[in-house]
């Protein structure tokens, strides 16, 4: 392995930092919906009211934690090659064997289609990642970002930590190839990952519900 400079640590740091603020977002922000969930209501009219600004917080909050992880990745890879002196990029065949490429890839495309595509899988855009997201990834046309399948099967909170895990194993793994750090934690099963998430990042956070002390 080669020496890992004080720029390479800075930009392993910077994912972890990253990393674990976007899960205690994730959880903090689905807990608070959850107890949203429970506030009380006099009249069917109130209790639509409260049901849409939860409809919608979670469509937001999809949006702007995907947009989190992407931007994660970016800053990687722009620290990497700003330290190196290369241009590589997540789009790089050479990374096509890297774990998790394919939902990086994923997030970047509907990071992209958020920012510039109103947030609509769209066919009939000029977007390149529309196409990509149809054609590649088996996307539904003319779909919204926050509808799609992928965030109807699980809670948001487990759908969220599981790609945030994924960007951060992906990072890793290219230092890995790189030589610059070598990853030794063995892949977290799937089923497993938010609670690995969860654990290693925000319940031993003073005061959470959860918390986990070393005694």
């Amino acid at each position: 392995m080669q020496q890992v400079s004080i720029d390479h640590l800075y930009a392993i740091q910077e994912v972890m930092h990253s990393t674990g603020t976007l899960c205690v977002i994730t959880d903090a922000s689905a807990r608070s919906m959850d107890d949203m969930g429970s506030w009380l209501y006099t009249d069917k009219d109130e209790m639509k009211h409260l049901g849409g600004a939860l409809i919608q917080m979670t469509e937001k909050l999809r949006e702007f934690l995907l947009l989190g992880i992407s931007k994660m990745v970016e800053d990687f890879f722009n620290n990497i090659n700003e330290v190196q002196g290369t241009t590589i990029s997540v789009w790089d065949p050479s990374l096509d064997h890297l774990s998790h490429v394919r939902e990086v890839r994923w997030v970047r495309h509907l990071s992209n289609v958020i920012k510039h595509n109103n947030s609509v899988i769209s066919s009939v855009t000029n977007s390149r990642s529309c196409r990509a997201l149809i054609q590649q990834f088996g996307a539904p046309d003319d779909t919204p970002v926050a509808y799609l399948p992928e965030f109807g099967r699980l809670p948001l909170r487990e759908v969220m930590l599981r790609y945030t895990y994924y960007a951060m194993t992906f990072c890793f793994a290219l230092l890995d190839q790189a030589k610059l750090f070598s990853l030794r934690n063995q892949p977290v099963p799937h089923d497993d990952i938010p609670d690995y998430m969860l654990d290693r990042f925000v319940r031993r956070l003073p005061g959470h519900p959860e918390r986990v002390t070393n005694g």
